[in-house]
């Protein structure tokens, strides 16, 4: 499971096992870990504490290293930037598809550039 990156990878290993985010909740059986915090690692919005990660570890009967070594490859790419992290953000918050939620941010920089168009033209009239 070289080069894969910890999101992928904690999907992976949870839909071999045929585990639902609530059995996988319930087996891990740590205070903070619940369905939504599962949801929040396989998307990549955040990341287990470190007991937790050697909890799947012994869960899924994998090296330790190789979940590190995946969150340590989804650290360095950054999620691809902050524009990466707000649709998925979107795509959690709303729960829409990768497509749908680049459709919203875009419409949604579009009525902002509206709005500050707006707003200098307004500011531009006052001092004229």
């Amino acid at each position: 499971m070289v080069n894969i990156k910890f999101e992928e990878m904690l999907k992976m290993l949870r839909t071999d096992k045929g585990w639902s985010t609530y059995d996988l909740a319930e087996k891990i059986n740590h205070s903070g870990v619940n369905e939504k915090s599962i949801r929040k690692w396989e998307i990549g919005l955040e990341y287990p504490e470190v007991d937790v990660i050697y909890k799947l570890s012994d869960l899924y009967s994998v090296p330790s290293e190789d979940l590190f070594m995946a969150r340590q490859l989804s650290l360095e790419g950054g999620l691809e930037g902050i524009n990466k992290r707000f649709i998925k953000c979107l795509c959690f918050w709303l729960g829409v598809s990768m497509k749908v939620a680049l459709v919203i941010e875009i419409l949604i920089y579009v009525f902002a550039l509206v709005i500050a168009f707006a707003f200098i033209h307004s500011a531009g009239s006052r001092f004229a």
